[in-house]
């Protein structure tokens, strides 16, 4: 059995900014850090992240054999303010996301449609925080085939 069609949009996405790297004409090589989760623990390297975090019904567009939906998904790149010139390459970072989630004739499965950034920013960093945060989020359209009953039972 396929993966759920939302997981085999993340890893498409993941897919995406794996080609961030300076030799493919980014500023970055955070393509290196993809990661399907968030890091857990101390940072002291940057760390690139994407989740899934709300999924959205297409009025009108869905059916009992047919289920289209929105999915929004947050990238969030992390760069320890120990790291020198963390506010640039933080910067450079939301760059590079933006740019390579604009390439989206590869990597993405046929049941995905619409890649596109919603928002993006350099998160305020609090008091004692010890990252500098780039947030991307964009939204993609999910369209999948429902199996029948019928089809179940065989």
């Amino acid at each position: 059995m396929a993966e759920p069609i939302s997981w085999q949009a993340i890893e498409g996405i993941v897919a995406l900014l794996a080609m961030i790297r300076t030799a493919n004409g980014y500023f970055t090589d955070i393509g290196a850090l993809a990661e399907t989760e968030p890091f857990q623990g101390e940072e002291t390297e940057p760390n690139l992240a994407v989740l899934a975090t709300a999924f959205e019904p297409k009025e009108g567009k869905s059916s009992n054999r047919l289920r289209r939906e929105d999915m929004q998904v947050t990238i969030e790149f992390s760069v320890p303010i120990t790291e020198k010139g963390a506010q640039q390459l933080a910067h450079r970072g939301l760059y590079d996301i933006r740019k390579a989630l604009g390439y989206t004739g590869r990597n993405l499965p046929n049941s995905t449609f619409g890649l596109t950034v919603t928002s993006a920013q350099i998160l305020p960093r609090p008091d004692g925080a010890s990252s500098t945060v780039a947030q991307v989020v964009a939204r993609i359209g999910l369209e999948e085939r429902l199996a029948t009953a019928s089809s179940q039972e065989s």
